[in-house]
């Protein structure tokens, strides 16, 4: 999968005035290389059903990755 599909698939959650991209609407391996780049960064509390990261770390994870290539790393 693409960054771009990536960007396309994965889920948002707004609360108040702030979106948040939702960790847990990204397919496997990818979910698990997402949650894996963001250790050590602080990350919002939402509804208590999934996890939440801030759209810029989404955007860094993304710029990240190999264009057009398969990759979970970050």
């Amino acid at each position: 999968m693409t960054p771009s599909e990536l960007k396309d698939i994965v889920k948002s959650y707004r609360y108040t005035d702030a979106v948040y991209v939702v960790v847990d609407s990204l397919p496997q391996p990818y979910q698990d290389g997402f949650a894996n780049f963001l250790i050590g960064s602080a990350c919002p509390i939402g509804d208590g059903r999934n996890r939440y990261a801030y759209v810029a770390d989404f955007d860094r994870w993304i710029a990240s990755l190999p264009p057009g290539e398969e990759s979970t790393s970050g």
